[in-house]
């Protein structure tokens, strides 16, 4: 992926997994990223920005009431069922 400002070049590969904790209401969450290109000073700035937005999401995701939740993860089940691989 490309981390704006887009003219610095800087491009990562990114992994988010959720990982189930001993509380079933809770998960971990676990996130990778490799620099691919750009100087490593760039990156970090950008990274910074772009984890600042993901965390953003998940606050939010914590005022979703629990019925959306559900809905979603009925969305996102049926997208990965008909996911089509490309290998």
């Amino acid at each position: 992926m490309w981390l704006a400002p887009y003219d610095l070049g800087v491009s990562q590969d990114f992994s988010l997994a959720m990982l189930p904790t001993e509380d079933e209401d809770i998960f971990a969450i676990e996130i990778l990223l490799t620099r691919l290109a750009g100087d490593i000073t760039s990156w970090k700035k950008t990274n910074s920005l772009f984890l600042s937005s993901i965390r953003k999401q998940f606050l939010i995701w914590r005022t979703v009431p629990q019925g959306e939740k559900l809905l979603y993860a009925d969305n996102g089940e049926e997208a990965i069922k008909s996911a089509r691989v490309i290998a």
